[in-house]
């Protein structure tokens, strides 16, 4: 067990009551299973199901545990992990949108576009349809006036499964309008890619917070990732909480990473470092803060402010930020919600002129060409975007740097007539079972069930 994670309050954040999410063993013993099965009964568990539909590696065995309403999860989770019978647990953790409600008139020009030198940056690229945007969101209003024409793919509603990811918040469409609304069509406002294939995946809800949980996120990247898309847009935290407490979250960065896609997430706006919520504190990923009009780290409406940190990589603007909003209105908002989709507009845009690069390059493009701002507290949020530097150093002209090579290790010979110790008798093998769901209504033959866990012997 990590000596760290025992010293951790894994209860502090928002989560959903009365589950848990698990990490089931590889294999069991049959004694065991046995005191899995007691242990699932003793702490109440009612309900069990794969977290995530997927049968990668380091997704399968995680399990979404549900317990008795009322159930104290903390001593569920110290109780647990004391027996060893799971490999870890966690909350499932609640994420929300990372915007502030605006308290000004609204306005009528786009100050974030000119701070970015976005005119400039058009004389290069206007973008590209072949290049796929995925917003993790509230949705989209694919209806909206400023959409009109623009390739909106409708993936997956995570809130009410089977159904559109329509967005009735606000949140997501604002983000998306950053992004791709349709530009140059006398219609509303200006988006930064002209040319682009929007996704839109539903993974909060159309309360005023945009509450979603662990396992929509995660199921929405999984979804993005077998979808192919460039760039993963995700203006969501959940507070105090760390990355290493869902290590799956880090897993699913890192696939979709070695998929060659680019994750942008808003930095948060609880006025903390962001190495306390995730997803900023994972590694991987491009984390984004806000600024004002004056290149200052961004104070909202409610009178938090950015996050801030070290592991913050670039900002962008995020205060008043005007986009297209939800029924086809517009809207001004504030956040770094607003700002991490500037950075993952422009990653789109330089995809669509050096699609060979990775996402280490493309982070390395925004951030090295990116323009000092001024920081006199002592708590830094990047270099501020410059869309027409990234897009005018990166046009297809930056050197691909390979990998080092590992040389393969050198086998050591024996000593010839050297005595050789004799080899310590074979033990008896242990019966080992692995555990999957249950897909059908037969059990095999000598296997245990526990709930809807089916546990057969291994060959």
């Amino acid at each position: 067990r990590n000596n760290l994670a025992e010293t951790i309050d894994y209860f502090r954040a928002s989560y959903v009551p009365d589950q848990l999410i698990v990490k089931l063993k590889f294999e069991y013993t049959e004694q065991e299973l046995q005191n899995l099965k007691s242990k699932f009964e003793e702490l109440g568990v009612i309900g069990q199901q794969k977290a995530y539909k997927s049968n990668k590696e380091y997704l399968k065995d995680y399990y979404l545990l549900q317990f008795k309403p009322g159930t104290d999860l903390r001593r569920v989770k110290e109780k647990l992990d004391k027996t060893g019978v799971t490999i870890e647990s966690h909350p499932n953790y609640i994420f929300k949108i990372q915007d502030s409600p605006p308290n000004d008139p609204f306005y009528t020009q786009q100050w974030d576009l000119a701070k970015i030198n976005m005119v400039d940056a058009w004389s290069l690229t206007r973008g590209s349809n072949n290049i796929k945007v995925a917003v993790l969101d509230t949705g989209i209003d694919y209806n909206h006036p400023d959409f009109a024409g623009r390739s909106i793919i409708r993936g997956p509603n995570y809130i009410t499964p089977g159904f559109d990811p329509y967005d009735g918040q606000g949140h997501g469409s604002h983000v998306a309008g950053t992004i791709g609304a349709i530009t140059n069509n006398s219609v509303g406002v200006a988006g930064i890619n002209w040319n682009v294939s929007l996704m839109a995946i539903k993974t909060q809800d159309d309360g005023p917070e945009g509450k979603g949980s662990l396992q929509g996120v995660i199921s929405g990247m999984q979804y993005a990732i077998d979808n192919h898309v460039n760039v993963i847009n995700m203006s969501l935290t959940s507070k105090e909480t760390k990355c290493f407490q869902v290590p799956e979250l880090q897993k699913t960065i890192n696939d979709a990473v070695a998929h060659n896609i680019v994750v942008v997430v808003a930095a948060g706006n609880n006025s903390q470092d962001v190495s306390l919520e995730v997803p900023p504190s994972c590694q991987g990923l491009i984390v984004v803060g806000a600024t004002d009009q004056n290149d200052r780290r961004a104070v909202f409406p409610s009178g938090n402010s950015s996050n801030f940190g070290l592991r913050v990589d670039i900002s962008a603007p995020g205060s008043g930020v005007l986009s297209t909003y939800k029924e086809g209105r517009y809207a001004q908002k504030w956040g770094t919600s607003q700002a991490a989709p500037h950075v993952a507009a422009v990653a789109a845009l330089i995809l669509s002129l050096n699609p060979g690069l990775t996402p280490q390059q493309v982070r390395n493009c925004l951030v090295n060409n990116a323009d000092p701002i001024i920081i006199t507290d002592n708590k830094p949020i990047g270099p501020r975007l410059n869309a027409f530097k990234a897009l005018n150093v990166c046009s297809g002209r930056v050197p691909i740097t390979p990998g080092a090579t590992v040389a393969a290790p050198t086998a050591v010979p024996t000593a010839q007539g050297q005595h050789q110790p004799k080899k310590p008798p074979t033990p008896t093998p242990v019966k080992k079972y692995t555990c999957r769901e249950q897909t059908g209504s037969n059990t095999p033959s000598g296997a245990i069930q526990i709930g809807t866990l089916i546990c057969t012997p291994n060959p």
